[in-house]
């Protein structure tokens, strides 16, 4: 579980004939298990901020892997939008969390976040999918990583 998933650990390296692949560094935070050993909880709190996972943040035992979901969707909304998905400031990230935990049953992370901010932006609906799959405040709310590779955006040709 790489627990600092952020742009700023990506690498883009070439793949030939003209393609490239996205490469993973600093595991400095990374936590390693055993073959066959289960996804257990951790406690330690580590990471980027603005691209923590609630429950990292509020600082409850977690699933690294699903956590590293959470950040996956926290890139790919900023990727898309040019914004975090939460407000940079603590307090105004912990209300952002309980306003979307409130309404998570009746509405999607896109939908919330809209009305949160008062703002509009689009995503390409395959996209906007997968923000909604990986941004669910309640971690048994949020796909797994075999979830997310399953949608559209990732089955398509061009990704």
């Amino acid at each position: 579980r790489h627990r600092d998933l952020k742009f700023d650990n990506v690498l883009i390296a070439p793949a030939g004939e003209g393609h490239h692949v996205a490469k993973l560094c600093d595991f400095g935070f990374a936590y390693c298990y055993a073959d066959g050993e289960p996804d257990r909880s951790l406690r330690d709190a580590c990471g980027s901020p603005l691209y923590l996972a609630p429950e990292v943040e509020l600082h409850v035992t977690y699933s690294g892997l699903c956590a590293d979901v959470w950040s996956f969707g926290i890139m790919l909304f900023l990727g898309h939008t040019g914004r975090f998905a939460l407000p940079e400031k603590r307090p105004a990230r912990l209300a952002a969390i309980k306003y979307l935990t409130d309404h998570e049953a009746v509405q999607p992370f896109c939908a919330s976040a809209r009305a949160l901010y008062d703002k509009t932006f689009e995503l390409p609906a395959d996209v906007e999918e997968v923000v909604d799959a990986c941004l669910r405040v309640r971690p048994a709310k949020r796909k797994t990583v075999q979830g997310v590779a399953s949608l559209l955006f990732f089955l398509s040709s061009e990704c």
